[in-house]
């Protein structure tokens, strides 16, 4: 009976976590805005969006066989020598989770050239903006 009132309670105080529909409206826009940013190769406006402790893991991409991270200054020195980033690029949001001030998501990213699918997590900072703190991607 004891088990039974404890998960009843963990799972109403798990529903009442649930997004509200501006909350899940702010995550999708600082997705979209980070996306729209690293299609134009806007450097400024990857440097707002992208928080300071921000992480690029490609697991095994394009032949490797190891992980490799990058952090944000490193990422936004290649977008801006025109290494990542440059493709308009059609964007779906498959899942968005949230527990208190963090966010995961699933976004699949379709381009000529590439298209693959991330988890982004994001961190919603004490000025109340959201801000990409790691992005782990995978080729389709």
């Amino acid at each position: 009976m004891t088990n039974t009132i404890l998960i009843s309670l963990l799972i109403a105080g798990t529903l009442s976590q649930g997004l509200s529909q501006t909350e899940q409206e702010d995550i999708e826009t600082a997705i979209r805005t980070f996306a729209k940013a690293a299609d134009k190769r806007d450097v400024k406006e990857l440097d707002k969006i992208l928080h300071t402790e921000f992480r690029l893991a490609m697991n095994q991409l394009f032949g490797s066989q190891d992980l490799t991270t990058m952090n944000k200054t490193t990422y936004l020195k290649m977008v801006e020598d025109g290494k990542l980033g440059g493709e308009d690029r059609k964007l779906e949001m498959l899942e968005v989770k949230v527990f208190q001030k963090n966010a995961s998501c699933i976004v699949r990213f379709t381009g000529s050239k590439m298209s693959f699918q991330t988890f982004l997590q994001l961190v919603r900072g004490t000025d109340g903006n959201w801000t990409v703190v790691n992005d782990l991607p995978a080729l389709l």
